[in-house]
């Protein structure tokens, strides 16, 4: 039967995602010379390679 992830569990993975997707922020603009404030505006998606392979994000 499932069973919820406990609650530090869940606060480290949030932890790795945020962290993942700063440098994520970061990169892109710097390689764009944007601010980090404008890209997270854009409120894009980040999309793992098999659902790209899969075309499940068009």
């Amino acid at each position: 039967s499932f069973q919820p992830l406990p609650n530090d569990v869940k606060e480290r993975f949030q932890q790795e995602v945020d962290s993942l997707y700063a440098l994520f922020v970061d990169t892109v603009a710097r390689n764009r010379q944007l601010t980090t404030d404008t890209i997270r505006k854009t409120e894009a998606a980040i999309y793992g390679f098999v659902a790209v392979l899969n075309h499940q994000v068009f």
